[in-house]
């Protein structure tokens, strides 16, 4: 059976999605609906989806690093991700323009940015009605009250979203 390269990266993502998830709310499933998001917003809105989105999608808020810091800080994380991911994708023989396209929108998903290009935009976008969505509300509170979040996250979650 032949797996085709873009496969190959998305399974890797699962696999650090799996293994060391940045918190619960930053899961597998939260980048499978921000991919799913991302596309028919895409699809809707007669924008390109392409394999750079899903990708981007997937990798977004993977973590490579063990290193744990606190929410506001998570950018040293994207950074060490999108390295990595960089060197992966020219291992893996793709493009200079897919892979800037690729890390754009990961540099750019936060609250804080405006992407500018349309996989940036879309995955935005994506990103942020994924993390309104009550469902990852109620686990990001439960994981409050259970102790495996920390106050100063779980006050930075609440922040991110106040409008």
């Amino acid at each position: 059976m032949i797996v085709h390269k873009v496969d190959k990266i998305i399974e890797t993502a699962k696999q650090f999605l799996k293994q060391q998830p940045y918190d619960l709310a930053h899961g597998l499933e939260h980048h499978e609906t921000v991919w799913k998001l991302a596309h028919d917003i895409g699809i809707r809105e007669k924008v390109n989806v392409d394999d750079a989105l899903k990708i981007a999608a997937y990798w977004h808020d993977v973590v490579v690093s063990d290193k744990k810091v606190a929410l506001d800080e998570r950018e040293i994380l994207t950074k060490e991700t999108c390295s990595y991911l960089a060197r992966r994708l020219r291992q893996d023989k793709f493009d200079d323009e897919f892979i800037n396209r690729v890390i754009a929108a990961i540099e750019t998903h936060s609250f804080s940015c405006r992407p500018v290009t349309n996989e940036g935009k879309l995955l935005w976008d994506a990103d942020k009605l994924e993390g309104l969505n009550m469902d990852r509300w109620q686990g990001v509170l439960e994981q409050f009250k259970s102790g495996r979040m920390i106050g100063e996250n779980f006050e930075l979650y609440v922040k991110a979203v106040k409008v």
